[in-house]
């Protein structure tokens, strides 16, 4: 039989309840993530990708994670591959008080080539993990 309701015979989708960060917590990788981005020492910054390497996680988890919990680290040093972030007005004034060299025709970006840290210098540093 058919499924109801759908074009083509397909069942609607059963959507499960949400986890309590909007996505499955695996706790552990949750802070891997955290403790890479307290790595990254003002004045630098690293990229979503690079930072997902080093915590063994992929790139839209780190995003994930920042977003439900960045407040509790410097969410404005993980930025994307080509420098800009996914929320300019807030992370400019962090960028222009850390003294983070800034690119693009309105500064609209950070200059990776002098900032960005890799995940081998990540996976180097001591974790200051605070903002």
């Amino acid at each position: 039989m058919r499924g109801r309701g759908r074009p083509g015979g397909r069942a609607a989708r059963v959507r499960r309840p949400a986890e309590p960060l909007g996505f499955p917590v695996d706790e552990e990788a949750v802070r891997r993530v955290l403790d890479v981005v307290g790595r990254i020492p003002p004045g630098n910054v690293s990229s979503y990708g690079e930072v997902a390497k080093a915590a063994g996680v992929g790139a839209r988890y780190v995003g994930r994670v920042l977003r439900e919990r960045g407040d509790t680290v410097a969410w404005w040093r993980v930025v994307r591959v080509d420098g800009s972030s996914h929320d300019l007005d807030r992370a400019a004034a962090h960028w222009d008080r850390e003294g983070i060299p800034r690119a693009g025709r309105a500064g609209e970006r950070v200059a990776m080539e002098r900032a960005a840290l890799d995940s081998h210098e990540l996976t180097q540093k001591p974790s200051n993990a605070q903002a």
